[in-house]
């Protein structure tokens, strides 16, 4: 896992240790917002990333390896 990876448990635990309440999942995010996205795959790591575009209900998103990727409401957290 990479520094700019986190994992579920991970979150997990900060929110244990510091208190920090989850974001509601139908936040709508604005362009170059940060987000926490879910993994592709249940093994992966959430990964951080920047909003390039807002279309509806889903968000384009340009990930901190470069790639960019659509994502849709549930599946980012808000990263204020």
């Amino acid at each position: 896992m990479s520094s700019l990876e986190v994992s579920d448990e991970q979150v997990k635990q900060r929110v244990l240790e510091e208190g920090m309440p989850f974001p509601a999942p139908n936040t709508t995010p604005a362009v170059n917002d940060f987000l926490a996205v879910k993994p592709e795959r249940e093994t992966s790591a959430f990964v951080y990333g920047q909003v390039t575009s807002v279309n509806g209900g889903t968000v384009e998103v340009k990930l901190a390896d470069g790639k960019t990727r659509t994502a849709r409401q549930g599946d980012f957290y808000l990263i204020n």
